[in-house]
């Protein structure tokens, strides 16, 4: 349901999962399985120093 501009599933929603995060993982493979065969290459994001040491401290 909700996606960043690079591509990363942000929101997921099926009322038959019944809460099981099982099926977010699955949804999101599936996802980057269609974006690696699409010819669609998303734009990465330009972070400013504050952001990008946020993002390294997440990774």
């Amino acid at each position: 349901m909700a996606f960043a501009l690079d591509g990363l599933i942000e929101g997921f929603y099926d009322p038959d999962a019944a809460d099981n995060p099982e099926e977010f993982v699955k949804a999101v493979i599936a996802y980057q399985k269609k974006l690696n065969s699409s010819t669609f290459v998303p734009k990465p994001l330009n972070l400013n120093q504050e952001m990008e040491n946020k993002r390294r401290n997440i990774v």
